[in-house]
């Protein structure tokens, strides 16, 4: 018995796969946009527990300027995931983890030498840091760090502690700057090996803040007249003891740069 099998022939069609808009873009467009994404936050290096909110997902942005060093931050779990889009897309932005965001850190944690072990071209990459502390001299802390990290070009040194006067001794021909900025600034350059910028944020707690801030407005040019004429005459001010407050706590700021 023969089977009669009937082949239909059916005309092959081809799916054409359209090029994505962003990778036919120039590479200085996708560069900024990519930048937009991943760049222009702050990153946590800390030994706090994974679910401490402090350091609570993988990229979390920082409010400006970071007044106390560690200000609000809000978890954004997920970012990363633009990476996993596309072999291209990783190759040409991931090096923007590193170098377009602010890395912080209290302390030099024992992790911080194995990635430098194991990942020495990622911490070349990273410009920017924030550093931040509470207790006294953590420039001990700080600056044991910097090796690390040979491509630093500015830090952010935020200090919170009690506050207190500046002494004529204290300070340099270069003004409001004390003796103990200029030294640290000297020796980040040092460890680093080359110039790096430095800025100092410093947010004081005590009965002298009020002074201390009011000076600091005076002469940044913030205080209006009757807030002057206040300050001249000792009888129509008062001062509370115990009051304090803590810049950087204020929310609605902007990403670090």
């Amino acid at each position: 018995m023969t089977t009669l099998v009937t082949i239909s022939s059916h005309k092959a069609t081809s799916k054409i796969i359209q090029p994505s808009r962003l990778l036919t873009l120039p590479a200085e467009l996708r560069n900024q946009i990519y930048t937009l994404l991943l760049g222009r936050k702050s990153i946590c290096l800390s030994t706090r527990r994974a679910n401490d909110p402090i350091v609570k997902g993988e990229i979390a942005t920082a409010h400006y300027p970071p007044r106390s060093g560690c200000t609000s931050i809000h978890a954004r779990p997920g970012m990363l995931t633009l990476l996993l889009v596309c072999r291209q897309i990783y190759t040409e932005a991931r090096h923007l983890i590193f170098s377009a965001n602010v890395f912080r850190y209290s302390d030099t944690a024992p992790y911080v030498e194995v990635w430098a072990e194991q990942r020495p071209d990622a911490l070349a990459r990273i410009e920017a840091l924030c550093l931040y502390s509470s207790g006294m001299n953590p420039e001990r802390q700080w600056l044991s760090g910097l090796k690390f990290f040979p491509g630093l070009k500015r830090i952010e040194v935020a200090v919170s502690g009690f506050g207190r006067k500046l002494k004529p001794t204290e300070m340099g021909p270069w003004g409001a700057r004390t003796l103990w900025e200029r030294e640290f600034e000297e020796s980040a350059c040092k460890a680093v090996g080359g110039k790096v910028k430095v800025e100092f944020w410093f947010t004081f707690q005590g009965w002298e803040q009020g002074f201390l801030y009011e000076d600091a407005k005076e002469e940044a040019g913030l205080l209006d007249e009757d807030a002057k004429e206040e300050e001249r005459d000792p009888g129509s001010s008062t001062v509370t003891v115990g009051e304090s407050t803590r810049d950087g706590d204020e929310g609605g700021g902007e990403p670090v740069a």
